[in-house]
């Protein structure tokens, strides 16, 4: 007796046999895929247990009171090795991802803390843990605040709220990947590293100001901020009742005809208030701009690659002097001198600008080797 024999004993006719055949002979690639990643995974589960040297001792019985369990510890090792962290807590006290979470937001939020959440409402369940729904032992109750940043209709992150979000202090982000009983889709680890690059850069940011503000405070010689300094003069002025709007008024006739000549107002604002070492800089950026672009014996795709080298090139001198910048104001804060005996002078300058722009042009124009 054969399989299609067998299974019509059993009431199934061999058109069905043929159809669920051919339904896994399509499936096929998929279970395969299936199969490797499962494969690869007790791989790795294989290899964490080598390495932490999972043997007989580590399945003993113990107190139960955790002293010493070398089992357990040694359980939780392998764990953060397979998912690539720290540490693990493997404890069957957590009864589910709600006690799992409540557990990991209590620990590291103390009263006076921010909990930011930038995808929107969280799981239902953690509305009563957090307090958005009043209930006893909540982290509001305890003093924790919370701030919340609603997704865009088209489920993508909300920046510039997010931005604003984070300005007077988080201590804690949290992002929840799945949709839970959302109608939302599921964020991708790609959605959730863009939205992690951009937080942590926001944090960063606010650091920076703040070591600034500590090592030379703005307005100075060191940190000029025109645009801040034009600001805060404009708010005095509001608030005073000083402003002189007889200037403000001019100034938008001013925009006004600029804009009917054609001409762009916001440089020639920018040229306005910046400091005259700025303004020559952007100037000759924009000379070596224009020499870029209007030569004539270039092809359009030739052209373009050596724009997109030079722009790099010059956004790699931007980030330079930022590091520096902050190098200068960590020294600053903890009073190490950063003076130099050389005195290159104004030719010294002259000099350095112009192999700044002679390593610029270099850079950008270089031949690619095939």
């Amino acid at each position: 007796m054969n399989t299609e024999s067998m299974y019509t004993a059993l009431g199934i006719t061999p058109a069905v046999h043929r159809f669920g055949e051919e339904v896994l002979a399509g499936l096929r690639a998929r279970f395969d895929e299936i199969d490797r990643v499962a494969e690869y995974n007790q791989c790795k589960v294989i290899g964490a247990m080598q390495k932490n040297r999972v043997d007989a001792t580590h399945f003993a019985a113990t107190t139960g009171y955790g002293y010493n369990d070398a089992g357990r510890d040694n359980l939780e090792r392998v764990y953060a090795d397979c998912f690539h962290t720290e540490a693990a807590l493997v404890r069957p006290q957590i009864t589910c991802g709600t006690h799992a979470l409540t557990v990991a937001l209590s620990a590291n939020l103390l009263p006076g803390d921010t909990l930011l959440s930038p995808v929107g409402a969280p799981y239902d369940t953690l509305e009563e843990v957090i307090g958005i729904r009043p209930s006893a032992c909540s982290l509001k109750e305890y003093g924790v605040h919370y701030r919340q940043v609603d997704l865009l209709p088209d489920y993508g992150f909300d920046y510039p709220a997010i931005e604003q979000a984070l300005r007077g202090g988080v201590k804690l982000v949290t992002i929840q990947r799945s949709k839970g009983y959302a109608t939302r889709p599921t964020f991708s680890v790609q959605q959730i590293g863009e939205l992690i690059g951009v937080i942590a850069a926001g944090l960063a940011i606010g650091g920076v100001l703040y070591l600034l503000d500590s090592a030379w405070g703005y307005g100075g010689a060191e940190v000029p901020a025109p645009q801040a300094t034009l600001m805060k003069m404009i708010v005095e002025g509001i608030m005073g009742g000083n402003l002189p709007w007889n200037l403000v008024f001019t100034g938008v006739f001013l925009a006004i005809a600029l804009e009917v000549l054609r001409i762009p107002v916001m440089p020639f604002a920018i040229g306005l208030y910046l400091p005259i070492y700025l303004n020559t800089s952007i100037m000759i950026g924009g000379a070596v701009r224009w020499f870029m672009d209007s030569r004539k014996n270039v092809d359009a795709k030739l052209k373009e690659e050596q724009t997109t080298r030079g722009t790099l090139f010059c956004a790699g001198m931007i980030a330079g002097e930022g590091l520096v910048g902050i190098l200068l104001a960590v020294f600053a804060v903890f009073g190490i001198s950063t003076a130099l005996s050389i005195d290159l002078g104004n030719i010294g300058g002259v000099v350095l600008m112009i192999v700044m722009i002679a390593c610029l042009l270099a850079f950008s124009m270089k031949k690619k080797k095939n």
